[in-house]
């Protein structure tokens, strides 16, 4: 239902729209929170608990303004969740914020009573690592408490929650059990039930995670899924190239060019003044004339040119600023290496190149090689007033994308050894 935002109180139905709910469970938790602070103060309205989001939407059909408020019933069944006796129930806003914030109470109560001494209550449970643990400033301290949890390691394809939890209650909780876990109808009996959550994925995803709970404590990172060569097309000129974006602009297209046997060179397409749609397109096209450059010259001496890529970021972005039209006759001369490799290879942390490239033996320059950080760097390199500053910035970049570009190499060059 949708609301006039001159008039919030006279509901509006709007045919054929609906807001989307289902998948939006953080918003409707916030408004059960804010609900149930106004029951402890006594402000709560009476009957059914409801909320309104402000949508961004700009719907001048509704109201002039463009701005709608769409209310949100916290009492409807909306969101699966599993359940021992019926396998996945519906369940309301109002239950699901009930249930986290019970628990999240009593954890925080015992851990608040515990005082460093013998007879401490032990805590209610152990952590167990997710995707927001890597980024959380208490990652080394639950580390440490949690030991060799195998949830701290299996970083890519992880298990959720309740999957964990059912493996803990059947004796698998270190990195060494998830590897020696043996898949026999015993253990499928106990463990499926618990998980029914995951369908028939759910033997898939564990099979997974003992896999590479097998592959972390042989110390290896990437394995081989398939027998004989890899096919990696070659050319007698071999560029590597890789991007860097920063504030929504690509400001660096560079490239190691491999002419037959000569030593690579690292030529990087590069603007260190502010960017705008226009400038950001005359650096792109800079970049496909020196490859066009590159692709005539060696196309009148009768010899071939390739250009290496990893994953579809690049090929995706060139399309984007300079259109499919305008980069048609150099679409033939890139090859995506990530999808050779993915053909291929099985990766312990994934497949990204910073985990495949020093399974082959390169490593980069810089103790913190992030395109994230890179970003950082940029804004060092183009704001800072401190000259000193801005070219310790400019070469750290170039280093990193010279470093990105030589990674490739190493694992082009890498997965054609075998």
């Amino acid at each position: 239902m949708t609301e006039l935002a001159s008039a919030p109180g006279d509901l509006f139905k709007a045919g054929g729209l609906t807001a989307i709910t289902t998948n939006r469970l953080d918003d409707h938790l916030q408004l059960a929170h804010y609900w149930r602070m106004l029951e402890a103060c006594g402000r709560a309205a009476t009957g059914s608990a409801r909320g309104f989001i402000i949508g961004t939407d700009a719907l001048t059909d509704l109201d002039p303004s463009g701005i709608t408020l769409t209310w949100l019933d916290l009492d409807a069944p909306e969101f699966t969740t599993y359940s021992r006796r019926q396998g996945k129930a519906k369940r309301t806003a109002m239950e699901r914020y009930d249930f986290e914030f019970t628990i999240r109470s009593q954890i925080a109560t015992v851990a608040a009573s515990r005082t460093g001494a013998a007879e401490d209550p032990e805590p209610l449970v152990p952590p167990i690592f997710s995707q927001e643990c890597d980024s959380c400033t208490w990652h080394d301290y639950c580390q440490e408490v949690a030991g060799d949890a195998a949830s701290a390691h299996i970083k890519v394809g992880r298990l959720d929650l309740r999957e964990w939890r059912a493996l803990e209650a059947l004796g698998v909780r270190t990195l060494d059990e998830l590897a020696d876990l043996n898949f026999d109808d015993d253990f499928l009996a106990r463990y499926l039930p618990e998980v029914t959550h995951q369908g028939n994925g759910a033997v898939g995803r564990l099979a997974t995670a003992a896999r590479r709970a097998n592959m972390l404590r042989r110390g290896e990172y990437i394995e081989r899924t398939a027998i004989g060569p890899v096919p990696v097309p070659r050319a007698d000129i071999e560029i590597d190239f890789d991007i860097e974006d920063a504030e929504g602009f690509v400001y660096l297209w560079g490239a190691l060019v491999r002419d037959g046997d000569t030593d690579p060179m690292f030529d990087p397409t590069i603007s260190w003044e502010p960017l705008d749609e226009d400038s950001e397109r005359e650096l792109a096209s800079a970049f496909v004339d020196w490859l066009r450059g590159i692709r005539d010259r060696a196309t009148a001496e009768g010899r071939t040119v390739l250009a290496y890529h990893y994953t579809s970021y690049e090929i995706e972005n060139l399309n984007t600023i300079l259109g499919p039209e305008e980069v048609a006759d150099v679409m033939p001369l890139f090859v995506d290496l990530y999808k050779i490799v993915a053909e291929h290879y099985f990766g312990a942390y994934g497949l990204g190149l910073k985990k495949v490239a020093p399974a082959f033996g390169f490593n980069w320059r810089d103790e913190e090689p992030s395109g994230l950080l890179s970003q950082l760097w940029y804004l060092d390199a183009v704001q800072t007033d401190d000259p000193e500053k801005a070219a310790a910035a400019k070469s750290r970049l170039l280093a990193y994308n010279e470093d990105d570009v030589r990674a490739t190499l190493a694992v082009r060059e890498g997965i054609c050894r075998g």
